[in-house]
Formats: C-alpha cells, sequence, structure tokens
C-alpha cells in the first residue's frame, strides 16, 4: 500500500508511522525483511513529521535486530537510516548507532561503524556532526576485535577528510597507543592527496533548495539572455 502513495498527505502515511517499531524487529527472518522494505518505502514518500514519529525506538530496533542479521537485512537496514537522516533525524540516527557500539554482538558494532562511516561520507559534518562520534572512537581503536578497530580507523580517516588532520590528532592522539596512531598518521597522509570532498547525498530540506535554487537560475536564464539581446 505505501508504495501506491503519491502524495505526503496521504493518511497512510499517518497511519503506518507508529507500526514499524515492532516489525524491524521481528525474529522471523522474512517477516522483518518485508518490514524493512516497507519502511523504506514509508520514509521515501513520508515527510519530517511522519518520520519523526516514534523515530528512536525505531532506529534502536534496527541497529540491534537488523544490524546484526544476514547480509540483505543489514543493507535494508543501513538504506532505512540513511533515508532516516534525509529526514532530518540525523541526531536520532547517530544516538543509535553510538549506543550500538557498546553492543556485546561484534558484528553489530562493526555494522554500526559501518552506517557511520556511510553517512559523514554522504551527506558530510554538516549534517553528521562529528563531535559526538569523535568523543565515542577511543575505546573502538583499541577493542579486542580486529574488525572493529580496522573499520574504527577508517572511520577516523574519513573525518579527517571532512574535518581536518589537526582536529582529528587533537580530539584523539592523545592517549592512542603509538602503533594505532602511526596507522591512522599513514592513512590520513594517503587520503589527503584526494582534497576535500563533497557530499553525494542531501537531506530533503536541502534537496528542495537546491531544487529551488536551480529552477530560479534557469527562469533567469532566458530573461537575462532576451535582454542581452534587446541590448
Amino acid at each position: 500500500e505505501l508504495a501506491r502513495v503519491y502524495d505526503e498527505g496521504d493518511p497512510l502515511l499517518s497511519e503506518y508511522g507508529g507500526l514499524f517499531v515492532k516489525a524491524v524487529a521481528d525474529s522471523n527472518a522474512a517477516a522483518q525483511d518485508k518490514a524493512l522494505d516497507a519502511l523504506n518505502a514509508f520514509l521515501s514518500k513520508a515527510t519530517e513529521k511522519h518520520a519523526d514519529r516514534a523515530v528512536d525506538k525505531t532506529c534502536a530496533n534496527i541497529v540491534n535486530k537488523a544490524l546484526g542479521a544476514r547480509t540483505g537485512t543489514v543493507q535494508r537496514g543501513t538504506e532505512a537510516l540513511l533515508k532516516y537522516i534525509e529526514l532530518e533525524q540525523a541526531s536520532a540516527v547517530v544516538d543509535a548507532l553510538v549506543a550500538g557500539f557498546t553492543n556485546k554482538v561484534p558484528k553489530v558494532v562493526v555494522a554500526c561503524i559501518e552506517v557511520v562511516l556511510q553517512a559523514i561520507s554522504a551527506f558530510g559534518p554538516k549534517v553528521i556532526v562529528p563531535q559526538p562520534v569523535l568523543k565515542t572512537l577511543p575505546p573502538l581503536l583499541e577493542s579486542k576485535d580486529a574488525k572493529a578497530r580496522d573499520k574504527a580507523k577508517e572511520l577516523v580517516v574519513e573525518l579527517s577528510r571532512w574535518v581536518g588532520q589537526e582536529l582529528i590528532r587533537s580530539a584523539l592522539f592523545k592517549d592512542m597507543r603509538d602503533v594505532t596512531k602511526a596507522d591512522i598518521e599513514t592513512a590520513m597522509q594517503a587520503v589527503a592527496a584526494m582534497g576535500k570532498p563533497k557530499p553525494t547525498r542531501f537531506t530533503r530540506k536541502e534537496q528542495l533548495r537546491q531544487a529551488a535554487l536551480k529552477a530560479k537560475e534557469e527562469a533567469a536564464g532566458p530573461v537575462a539572455a532576451e535582454g542581452e539581446a534587446a541590448g
């Protein structure tokens, strides 16, 4: 039904908004995947107001129940979290992911770091505020799980591309082991030559702002051309 919603004012969006909390945590894998597919369809049509409903609990359940599941489920859960960010829910999403950094299941921890990495890479630091993430990284960089350590290093290096190496050093290097520090320094230097990145994904508000700006520029183009011709 959600796939057939064409208007953000459709009452179905309000009706379905609060139903995903339990559905995305279904113990039946097939049912969980269907719930995540429905959630992604919902978020594609929803407004910020719709997304705000039960976002904290829904994201927490995605983190705890979907990100440790099979690959397809992880992908569905990841996309739902990124879609929530598009709908101005970055703070709630990051809170849920950061809470997942201390999950007892190593696979969930690694998946949470990966989603934060994807979010930073896609949206940039104006949407994904770096400070709350940076504060949580020292324990991950010393994790007993090698995959978590390596993924945390990747995240640090990606953050350095956006906020600069000096901020990374001042925020993290003080209590960092020398071997970890050396690994990160080497990796940061390697990506420095790539230059500063630009966002590839935008919040819904930013999408609308860019569309309005483009329309304004296109409307001004013919007017400007006519003025030049008349002159």
